[in-house]
């Protein structure tokens, strides 16, 4: 829990807020990617759009993403819709002077990249490789060697984020070396002591899922590959994407990288402030309470660094000081070749929307049959929906790792 003066000092900013807003119109006119300039009115509107594939009836879909823009809250983004298989939008947005960037740009996709091993994990099911109620240790013996509690953790407790192992003891913390040296990483994650029980609480596996598949899919497939090459052979190849994941290699030469941008951490924290005491009503108890868990763990995110979310979010020796720094390490070109299989994907709007594509096609799309559609049903089995005590809020995970995003954001929606 953070600490009273922390939540405390967060409701002080957040009412400070209410006041700034109402009474100074400036404040109101963007996010902080719109150039104060703009606002003034002195400069051109600075972002240009492009559209690869829009059907007609997602018109107005596009008019909410440039809105976005419009509004400051967005700089370099992608969207991509795919609909019973077909593509059917696909556009971008971008400051003028970006020359470079378009629909075919990469951008770090952090955590969509569970997507794409929990996608993996569905391949090895479907050859009869693991199951998910398979424990680690039935292929990893050492993963339990030092805390024989993590002898009953399961495939699918480490997908539905309920396996106790979403952060190392506070102190330690993950270095290039080690990160480089999957021998030296998984003695890491074999110390990794246990935080509860499996399967009785849950805790947002940010960074330890990623790890922890890597080193139980190069046990359980017969030529030892990583998450990240099978991503490659069997799952972006076959469905003619860009997705990549370490593995030493940089993206193709032909490939742009966006560098990832940052707001002041001031500004991210009073708009998530405003977010809960301006944008819900006040007499709806559980419209209130969602946003205002996400305000709370976004205070302790960029305040407490030394408390649990910041250890499971940076237990990277680079982040050890400053959470911020996360933004400057993904820009690293040195991070690109590392494996990161929970957070360190490149790809782009395509990409990720092809995937999931195919994941909702029951295993297939246009043709190209990732797993079967028996695969599809495990894989949707199993929902187990508790408090996440790291992130702050109720969530619902199948056992194949699909997140029901209907608690979260009160409608349904599979991600």
């Amino acid at each position: 829990m953070p600490s009273w003066g922390t939540l405390a000092s967060g409701v002080v900013i957040g009412a400070a807020v209410v006041v700034v807003h109402n009474h100074f119109p400036l404040f109101q006119r963007g996010g902080p990617y719109l150039p104060v300039s703009y606002r003034f009115g002195l400069s051109k509107f600075p972002f240009r759009f492009g559209i690869e594939t829009c059907h007609k009836e997602l018109l107005q879909v596009f008019s909410v993403f440039k809105s976005s823009f419009e509004k400051g809250h967005n700089s370099e983004s992608q969207l991509c819709i795919f609909s019973n298989g077909e593509k059917v939008l696909d556009v971008f947005g971008c400051p003028c002077d970006n020359k470079d960037y378009d629909s075919h740009t990469l951008q770090t996709v952090f955590s969509c990249t569970k997507v794409a091993s929990a996608t993996v994990i569905a391949l090895l099911v479907d050859r009869g490789l693991l199951e998910y109620s398979d424990p680690i240790c039935k292929f990893w013996p050492e993963f339990a060697r030092y805390d024989e509690s993590k002898a009953s953790v399961t495939v699918a407790d480490i997908l539905q984020h309920q396996g106790g192992l979403a952060v190392f003891p506070n102190g330690v913390y993950l270095t290039k070396e080690i990160l480089s040296n999957p021998r030296q990483l998984s003695q890491c994650l074999e110390r990794q002591p246990i935080e509860h029980s499996p399967s009785t609480k849950r805790s947002y596996h940010a960074i330890t899922q990623g790890f922890i598949l890597n080193e139980l899919v190069r046990r359980v497939d017969p030529l030892h590959r990583s998450i990240g090459a099978i991503i490659e052979q069997e799952i972006a190849s076959p469905l003619n994407i860009p997705f990549f994941l370490g593995k030493g290699n940089p993206p193709p030469s032909g490939y742009h990288v966006q560098p990832l941008k940052q707001p002041t951490r001031l500004y991210s924290l009073l708009r998530v402030w405003l977010r809960v005491l301006l944008g819900v009503r006040m007499d709806d108890t559980s419209a209130f309470a969602r946003p205002l868990a996400l305000a709370a763990g976004a205070t302790i995110y960029l305040y407490d660094k030394t408390k649990m979310l910041s250890r499971a979010m940076f237990p990277l020796v680079e982040m050890k000081h400053s959470p911020r720094t996360a933004v400057t390490l993904h820009n690293s070109e040195w991070l690109h070749l590392i494996e990161m299989p929970a957070n360190g994907g490149l790809s782009n709007g395509e990409g990720i929307a092809a995937i999931a594509a195919a994941i909702v096609g029951k295993g297939a799309l246009n043709g190209t049959r990732l797993f079967s559609e028996d695969t599809f049903h495990k894989s949707m089995g199993g929902v187990s929906e508790m408090y996440d005590g790291l992130l702050g809020f109720v969530s619902r995970w199948t056992s194949g790792g699909w997140c029901d995003m209907t608690p979260l954001v009160g409608s349904s929606g599979w991600w």
